[in-house]
């Protein structure tokens, strides 16, 4: 068995293994809603993009205090897709009925939105914003025309176990 390592040994994020095991987890809890059950799927297919090197936020943090730091670690990034040709391509394209609102940690390198699109067999529209906080996604998102105009039929909020919930009231 091929060990997966969630996150990477020097960063607080989560390494595509991690964002993977949560995109199948929140899956599962998405078919269990009414809800959910009236999008429209869609299959999706994940590859191989290339080895990318994380340097890690902790490295970042020894080589400034102590002048030099660890390894960089590396990690197979992929990419998700859509299993076959849209016939949407020139024609109007209904906005996503799953918007994704976060941090870095759903940001393109760990691929999150891309493996809920797999693991749910739906299409994410992935308003993220690293470097933001916990809150940043969320508030630029409802402030948004696009919100306004088409809210979601589910709105995924991720959120950092570090983060206190209790500093958005």
């Amino acid at each position: 068995e091929v060990r997966k390592t969630l996150f990477f040994k020097r960063d607080n994020h989560w390494t595509p293994q991690g964002a993977e095991l949560a995109a199948q987890l929140l899956a599962e809890e998405l078919r269990k809603s009414e809800v959910f059950k009236g999008i429209a799927r869609k299959e999706f297919v994940t590859h191989k993009e290339g080895v990318h090197h994380k340097i890690g936020s902790l490295n970042q943090a020894f080589g400034k205090i102590c002048g030099n730091g660890y390894a960089n670690e590396y990690f197979t990034r992929v990419l998700t897709e859509p299993k076959e040709e849209s016939s949407e391509l020139f024609g109007d394209v209904a906005s996503p009925d799953v918007v994704l609102v976060g941090t870095s940690f759903s940001s393109a390198q760990y691929n999150f939105d891309g493996f809920i699109k797999q693991y749910a067999q739906i299409d994410v529209d992935n308003r993220s914003v690293t470097g933001g906080g916990f809150h940043s996604a969320m508030l630029q998102y409802l402030g948004s025309q696009d919100f306004q105009e088409h809210p979601p039929k589910i709105l995924v909020w991720e959120v950092n176990s570090y983060y206190d919930l209790a500093m958005a009231i």
